[in-house]
């Protein structure tokens, strides 16, 4: 592995942390978390790395690379060019990348991707912080500025639709498996006919995936989108509920998804169908469907093994509805 990291390397002595992060060790403070470090010393999960010279005939180099151990994707950062290259798990992964960013570009302000070959993407490594880090007042205005962008790229360009990736039959059928806690699934099973309403009226096309506070980078009050890797089809409006309720989980912030549930952004969403947004009990239906979605369609269905995390993510929003 380490072999594997120092073929994208510059010259210099790094850091190995948790087998996942390189970092060269000038910039080890600067990059990587006290807290981090200490644990992964006490684990002694931490080892140096001395990169003596470049393999010139790879085009891809930098000082720091963050690896993903359950998929084998890396990323390379340049801090000298400011550049980030991706490299993806596998030609799938990067094929419907290729295949939904054009529709990407319309609905948010993401950061621009070159697709370097058929396994790495490279784009500009864009200063700012994470959205999870702002004041909450900020989250809420830059959750409006995506919501406005998304639905202005509906509205003018529109997205390209695409078969639903389940049924309600299979929807039912794989809600035990989730390990969400059981009086939510009882609530679904309740309503069942205006679940399998509401899952039948949605459109699905091409989304982000993976859209959180943690992949929305902030500075002053601009913003920019980033790690597109995980673009799939599921349903419109599916990165909107996904980002307000992981604002919930990361920040505690639950005001986007309050105004999501009271109907407050209701004007927006007649440009895809505003039957399903028309009264509470489906706007609540629709924030439930999401994350049964998440768990039996989306990419990270594995996730949902730890059940600590599927009970959380029902306990967060459980205390805003009223169905």
């Amino acid at each position: 592995m380490k072999n594997t990291f120092k073929g994208f390397l510059r010259p210099g002595l790094y850091i190995l942390v948790n087998g996942s992060l390189v970092v060269k060790l000038k910039l080890l403070f600067s990059d990587v978390r006290i807290r981090t470090l200490v644990k992964a010393l006490l684990k002694n999960k931490v080892s140096l790395l001395w990169v003596k010279k470049h393999n010139f005939g790879i085009k891809i180099i930098g000082d720091k690379i963050l690896y993903r151990k359950e998929d084998g994707s890396l990323m390379v950062f340049d801090t000298n060019q400011k550049k980030v290259f991706r490299k993806y798990p596998d030609e799938k992964s990067i094929k419907l990348l290729k295949e939904g960013y054009c529709t990407l570009q319309k609905l948010f302000e993401v950061n621009s991707l070159h697709f370097f070959n058929e396994l790495f993407t490279e784009e500009s490594l864009i200063d700012g912080g994470v959205l999870r880090h702002v004041p909450e007042a900020l989250q809420v205005d830059i959750f409006e500025s995506i919501l406005e962008k998304y639905f202005e790229g509906l509205a003018s360009a529109g997205a390209p639709r695409f078969q639903a990736r389940i049924s309600s039959k299979q929807f039912f059928e794989k809600l035990a498996s989730t390990n969400y806690p059981n009086e939510m699934q009882a609530l679904l099973r309740k309503h069942e006919k205006l679940v399998s309403e509401v899952l039948n009226s949605l459109d699905w096309s091409w989304c982000h995936g993976d859209l959180t506070p943690d992949n929305v980078i902030v500075k002053a009050s601009n913003y920019k989108v980033i790690d597109l890797e995980r673009c799939e089809v599921m349903p419109l409006l599916y990165d909107v509920y996904n980002l307000a309720h992981n604002f919930v989980m990361m920040s505690g912030n639950i005001t986007p998804m309050r105004r999501l549930i009271k109907g407050d952004y209701e004007k927006h969403f007649n440009v895809i169908n505003e039957n399903i947004f028309s009264f509470q009990k489906k706007r609540e239906i629709v924030v439930l469907v999401m994350l049964v979605l998440k768990a039996t369609v989306a990419w990270d269905v594995y996730k949902t093994k730890n059940i600590a995390l599927m009970h959380k993510r029902w306990s967060v929003i459980e205390g805003e509805l009223s169905l």
